[in-house]
């Protein structure tokens, strides 16, 4: 076991907070979004930084479970995670289970990367099966016990929302950092920032001759990847009429630090954000909501645009630098990444037929994308309890609005719900699972605060009782 830099920060941190569970569940949001770093190394496999304060956090509120103590929302939040309790159940059964029925019987691109590339491999069961049951378990339970504990009284759903975006600042200071790193040659921690060995860190790319930034992230990807969840929550936030200063300059700072990552996952997930803005508002969205779209939305983008343009003609090297921007991106359908990545997703799919729709087994596979991924690791079967909780969380979430005028519960509601789409989108385009602990978290956050407003609704459809010998103040 290696303790690492990051580590050496970290853990003394989160054992100091060991008893503040609130606490540890704002360090674990922090840390989470060093998703290049490791807190430890165990037998060359690193521990992401969001995972001990994590642990920590499940490990208090167990603690309460055992000694008695309940939750509130309790019922609720048991409801909403139902699906997903299946889901999870049938990926651990399938781990053990699949990859040793169809050992040898067709060939699947292996989890584990050793290096930017790597070959197909004969199915068969590995150490990853058993690294990502880990990964699962972990991510699951902090989100269950998270949005147990969340239903609490006494809970500031408002600082946990703000934590939460605070560490997309952090993202983008570092960021800023290995740009101005790379361009001045000032110091930049590159031990602290990439200690996990589990990554293949892809930094020092270049888009032609536009410098890409990959931030406190493996590569760039991955940090435009982070950012659509906090672009998505912010946007959402705004569009919904919520007055939140953070919101209105945290959503040009993520913007602006997705534009420097120069992904085209996140370029895809920005226009496809906007376009679906712009026919929701125009189509089936509520007459308010359909006019503040429209009122600020359009103008924000026009002005976007508007302002790349203006800069554009004075500056000959900010033009040129956008115009290479572009054609690489519109280019890239035609690389060789974009026909790897293809590939794998069609590898993915076709162990569909071979397994009889069964799949491969949990932590078989490594597809490009995300409906393949669980496709190919979990099947049909497995696939169909997912939709479900995404299901149950929409109705949950629809549910919650309505019961509840709160301006913080709704706008909790709404920033979490909008940065979860975000996220999914962007694993629907380029990544294979939702790993990140972050993205567990603010889900705990949304499923508990969607238990809270049930539990205060629930109290006041309570009757009074007034006992004898008592009367009305």
């Amino acid at each position: 076991m290696e303790l690492t830099e990051f580590g050496l920060l970290l853990l003394p941190i989160s054992l100091c907070y060991g008893l503040r569970p609130l606490r540890l569940f704002q360090i674990s949001l922090i840390a989470s979004v060093f998703g290049a770093a490791a807190a430890l190394v165990i037998q060359g496999l690193g521990l992401p930084p969001g995972l001990p304060p994590a642990v920590l956090f499940i490990a208090f509120v167990a603690m309460q479970y055992a000694l008695g103590v309940r939750y509130p929302g309790e019922r609720a939040v048991f409801l909403l995670l139902e699906p997903l309790a299946i889901a999870v159940a049938y990926a651990l059964l399938t781990s053990v289970i699949l990859p040793r029925a169809f050992a040898g019987q067709f060939v699947v691109w292996p989890q584990k990367v050793e290096a930017g590339f790597s070959f197909p491999i004969q199915l068969g069961p590995t150490r990853s099966n058993y690294t990502q049951d880990l990964y699962l378990i972990s991510n699951v339970a902090v989100t269950a016990f998270g949005a147990l504990f969340l239903t609490r009284s006494d809970v500031d759903f408002r600082k946990l929302l703000h934590t939460w975006w605070a560490g997309a600042l952090v993202v983008a200071a570092v960021s800023l950092w290995q740009l101005a790193s790379r361009t001045t040659g000032i110091f930049f921690p590159e031990t602290f920032f990439y200690s996990n060995p589990g990554w293949v860190i892809f930094q020092g790319q270049e888009f032609g001759s536009v410098l890409r930034t990959n931030g406190p992230f493996s590569e760039p990807a991955a940090l435009a990847y982070y950012l659509s969840g906090i672009i998505y929550s912010c946007g959402w936030v705004l569009v919904r009429g919520h007055r939140s200063r953070f919101a209105m300059v945290l959503l040009p700072v993520a913007i602006a630090t997705q534009s420097l990552s120069t992904s085209t996952t996140g370029y895809v997930v920005l226009g496809g954000g906007g376009m679906f803005l712009l026919v929701y508002a125009l189509t089936v969205a509520p007459k308010e909501l359909s006019a503040r779209i429209l009122k600020y939305g359009v103008p924000f983008g026009v002005l976007l645009v508007v302002g790349v343009l203006a800069m554009a003609s004075l500056d000959t090297g900010f033009a040129r630098a956008v115009d290479e921007v572009v054609g690489q991106t519109l280019a890239k359908s035609q690389g060789s990444s974009y026909d790897e990545r293809t590939s794998v997703d069609s590898d993915s799919l076709a162990i569909m037929w071979p397994s009889l729709g069964l799949g491969a087994g949990w932590g078989s596979v490594r597809s490009s994308s995300l409906v393949p991924g669980l496709l190919a690791n979990l099947g049909v079967p497995g696939l169909l309890p997912v939709i479900w909780f995404v299901w149950r969380i929409w109705r949950g979430v629809r549910r919650g609005r309505r019961l509840t005028r709160d301006p913080v519960r709704l706008l909790v509601i709404d920033a979490a719900s909008g940065g979860l789409t975000g996220t999914l989108a962007a694993a629907i385009i380029s990544s294979p699972t939702i790993s990140n602990v972050d993205f567990y978290l603010v889900l705990g956050l949304l499923l508990g605060c969607v238990g809270r407003v049930e539990v205060e609704a629930e109290d006041r459809r309570a009757p009074v009782t007034i006992r004898a010998g008592e009367a009305l103040a």
